[in-house]
């Protein structure tokens, strides 16, 4: 009995401490590179390395990517996610339904992901055009 009531105190206090559950969690597209965070924290090379992100809704929007490199230890990385939601490029009936943007920022260093609706996995974006639109729709709100 107080081995129980200890337990239920213990997991009572984690929850108090910020722990939750994500909205939603993507691996890494196999034709997509990692973010560059992971290679950074590795020292793998890219073609080496899966990662997943999970989202989080707290008092502020944040990802936590765990970076797995082939040889090694995993690691996790928490990064912020500005805005209320991911962000739709040309008019909202056509991408809403198909895919949506979010900007991971860490140390002011930021990287763009893109998801495809009904998909659990992300795609990091390098693409100089949608770079340039992300960023102007991110500043226009």
């Amino acid at each position: 009995m107080k081995r129980e009531l200890a337990s239920n105190v213990v997991v009572a206090l984690g929850f108090l401490h910020g722990c939750s559950t994500p909205e939603s969690q993507f691996r890494l597209a196999d034709e997509s590179r990692p973010p560059k965070w992971c290679v950074k924290v590795s020292g793998e090379d890219p073609g080496r390395i899966s990662a997943t992100i999970a989202y989080y809704v707290a008092e502020t929007r944040y990802a936590v990517i765990q970076c797995m490199p082939e040889r090694g230890r995993s690691k996790s990385i928490r990064v912020s996610v500005p805005g209320l939601e991911p962000l739709a490029l040309g008019n909202a009936d056509e991408t809403r339904s198909a895919t949506a943007y979010e900007v991971l920022v860490l140390d002011g260093d930021e990287e763009v992901v893109r998801h495809l609706q009904g998909n659990n996995r992300y795609w990091m974006v390098d693409d100089p055009n949608v770079l340039a639109a992300v960023h102007a729709r991110r500043t226009a709100r």
